[in-house]
């Protein structure tokens, strides 16, 4: 029988056509894709309520005190609140805004700045500031806040919850520093991030409830006086980018917001 033989040449040829055939074009042999070292969160995504605090400062529902804008986080503009200044930011009674009361998992995010840690409006001992309350008109007191400065310990507190120390270990924010704040309900848990670190909030569960409940959400005091013109317990300092989610953001979505307002 005669053997057949391939000429070393066309096999060289052929061998060279079939690695061709197989490449890292190949959809059998896709490329692996190249991971970003920062992800680009899309930070719209679930945003019921937004207020950038731009244009004429004082067009807002400002119920005590002269506003004043300064600059924000990131060169934007913020409100300037000189511990006599109340705003509501949002009502419970307002049809427009009422998806922040709905139960469900919610995320609470804004930039603070402290003008003057020390002020004391009240002369009081603990040097007591409110930044954001929770409160009804006809109850005022009863419901909480959100952050609040009170002998010497940035805190946060809601009617039926818990308090949390954020500064334990004796550390304050300083004058003049942008610092961000989160409250983030995620199915039964919330869990309060200060400048990207988180804490614990409840411990137990709070399905069924609203992160914000049934209260108007004021910034500036603890509560104020319309007929005379004034607010107790005032903040002195800056807010700015203060947004709601219908969602809860991850802890990577929050750091990825710091991040973007500080480049």
């Amino acid at each position: 029988m005669l053997k057949r033989t391939v000429p070393l040449c066309i096999l060289s040829t052929l061998l060279l056509v079939g690695c061709n055939l197989v490449s890292s074009n190949d959809p059998l042999t896709p490329d692996t894709p190249e991971i970003p070292d920062t992800p680009d969160y899309d930070l719209n995504y679930g945003l019921i309520f937004h207020q950038d605090f731009e244009g004429d400062i004082t067009s807002y529902d400002w119920l005590v005190g002269t506003p004043s804008a300064s600059e924000g986080i990131a060169n934007s503009q913020s409100a300037l609140l000189d511990g006599n200044s109340v705003l509501r930011m949002v009502s419970w009674e307002d049809e427009d805004t009422k998806d922040i009361y709905s139960t469900g998992n919610k995320t609470i995010s804004f930039w603070y700045r402290f003008d003057d840690i020390n002020f004391n409006g009240d002369g009081k001992d603990d040097k007591e500031q409110y930044i954001i309350t929770l409160d009804r008109e006809e109850q005022l007191n009863s419901y909480g806040y959100i952050l609040r400065l009170k002998g010497g310990n940035l805190t946060s507190y809601q009617k039926d919850a818990y308090t949390i120390n954020f500064n334990d270990s004796g550390s304050l924010p300083n004058d003049g520093e942008w610092n961000h704040f989160a409250l983030v309900q995620s199915d039964e848990y919330v869990t309060v991030y200060h400048n990207g670190n988180s804490e614990p909030w409840l411990d137990e569960e709070v399905s069924g409830t609203s992160l914000i409940q049934s209260a108007d959400l004021y910034i500036g005091a603890f509560n104020y006086d319309m007929d005379e013109g004034t607010a107790r317990l005032g903040f002195k300092g800056a807010i700015d980018e203060f947004r709601v989610y219908d969602r809860a953001l991850t802890a990577q979505e929050i750091n990825y917001m710091i991040e973007q307002a500080n480049q």
